[in-house]
Formats: C-alpha cells, structure tokens, sequence
C-alpha cells in the first residue's frame, strides 16, 4: 500500500506499508508493517511506479511476490494505461489492484453533496462556492 500527503514542511511524503502472510503453526496470519517515507515531488505515473519498484528492490523485496496493489483513485495512480498500477502491472501480471475503499466512498459523497443545494450549503467549502453562488442566480 502506497500513499502520499505533505507533511507539515510541506513536503510530499510518500509512505509504504506492506501487507503479507505468515505461517503460525498451521494457519496463516495477516502481518502489516511500515516500510519507509520517501520523498515524492514528481506525481505522474511512471515516476510513482519506479519509486514503488525502486523501493520494493532497496529492501530486497522480489516484485514477483506482490499480488495486489492498493492506492487511491488518482489518474497518476489508479489510471488503466498510464497510473502506477498499470506500469507495476506490466512487470508483475499477478499484482491485482485494489482501489481505496474510504478514497472512493470519500468521492461518492462528495459528488452526492454536490447535487444538492442544501448539502452544498450545510458542507460549505471553497470548491462549492462558485456552484451554490451559481445556483442562487
């Protein structure tokens, strides 16, 4: 799992967090672990999948072993052709992606919010300004 935000210098901080399994006598155990922060300034696709990769071989981890990806739903990262998902698919075909659940749920709502007008209010924000000053003319 790969995300980034900026922290309070303001600088993107990418943050890297593996999910694997580990057998406990005879049963499997989901184990999850931070991996590191790393600097992310450059936001296309490709330069997120090299870091991931890049990252992934700092730590000797084999990117034949990964079998999911799971980011938020950006074009620079979900995106079927040019998103990081897509390049790291190209190279391991069994790393299947997983969009975030809350990313997505967090869109579905805001987009709801957005049609209708007493929402628009109630959640006022800057990106509905213009729209409910729209709506009111």
């Amino acid at each position: 799992m790969v995300d980034a935000t900026p922290d309070a210098s303001h600088t993107e901080q990418t943050t890297f967090i593996l999910r694997y399994l580990v057998l406990k006598d005879t049963c499997y155990e989901i184990q999850e672990r931070f991996l590191k922060f790393a600097d992310c300034s450059n936001k296309k696709g490709e330069e997120i999948a090299k870091l991931i990769t890049d990252t992934l071989e700092d730590h000797s981890i084999p990117l034949s072993d990964c079998r999911a990806q799971a980011y938020d739903n950006g074009a620079n990262m979900a995106g079927k052709y040019k998103g990081a998902q897509a390049r790291i698919k190209e190279q391991c075909s069994t790393a299947m992606f997983s969009p975030c659940g809350c990313h997505t749920l967090n869109l579905c709502g805001n987009d709801a919010a957005e049609c209708v007008p007493e929402a628009i209010t109630f959640f006022w924000n800057t990106s509905n300004c213009v729209q409910l000053v729209q709506f009111q003319s």
